[in-house]
């Protein structure tokens, strides 16, 4: 999956997974996955590319950390304003705007020439 393809994907994806009941979405959410895994590959591979040599591991490593610190509380909010009565809708809409932002910077990263080392 291309950058440009998974960053348009990984919002209406996760939109038609808020508006669409049933069968479906199973299927969506197996399409959800495949761009979220997609977007970390890229953001990695992208990332790499952006990091001096000489500290590269280092910022893979904040990298990869601040991405984990993401996958822990994301679900936590999640929980949290189910619990407060808000609609799975209401959560997968208020994910939108992460979800554009977040691509957007990392298609503006990939697009971008790297930095001479």
């Amino acid at each position: 999956m291309n950058v440009g393809l998974s960053v348009v994907a990984l919002p209406l994806v996760l939109l038609a997974l808020a508006l669409v009941h049933g069968p479906v979405t199973a299927v969506l959410a197996i399409v959800l996955g495949a761009a979220i895994l997609a977007m970390q590959v890229i953001l990695f591979s992208v990332a790499g590319a952006f990091y001096p040599e000489h500290i590269r591991g280092t910022g893979l490593g904040v990298t990869v950390g601040v991405g984990r610190t993401g996958s822990i509380t994301g679900p936590a909010l999640a929980a949290i304003l189910l619990a407060a009565g808000g609609s799975s809708v209401q959560v997968l809409t208020g994910l939108l705007p992460m979800a554009v932002i977040g691509g957007a910077c990392a298609a503006l990263l990939a697009w971008r020439a790297p930095p001479q080392d």
